[in-house]
């Protein structure tokens, strides 16, 4: 196999749906550490700085898990456009 052959593979999540609940969890307690500092602006920043993944299908699930700790933490909502603003 050649290393760009590797690179593409690298590229698809072959992560079952049990895996993908992990990468989730991962998240979610990353969210979940984080200092009660965190705002509806620097949410989106934090999360991309601490996310470990880099194909898309696992970075996106981390993230679902973190907005999701930060929304039950602190009241902050995410939107879908990536931006967020304070529950309330």
């Amino acid at each position: 196999m050649t290393r760009k052959s590797a690179e593409a593979i690298d590229q698809v999540s072959a992560l079952t749906p049990f895996e993908l609940s992990r990468v989730y969890a991962k998240g979610w307690l990353a969210g979940m550490n984080c200092d009660s500092g965190i705002s509806a602006r620097t949410i989106h920043t934090q999360a991309e700085a601490l996310n470990p993944y880099k194909v898309p299908m696992e970075r996106a699930r981390w993230m679902q898990g973190f907005a999701g700790a930060v929304r039950r933490k602190f009241g902050i909502n995410t939107d879908e456009n990536d931006s967020a603003e304070a529950a309330g």
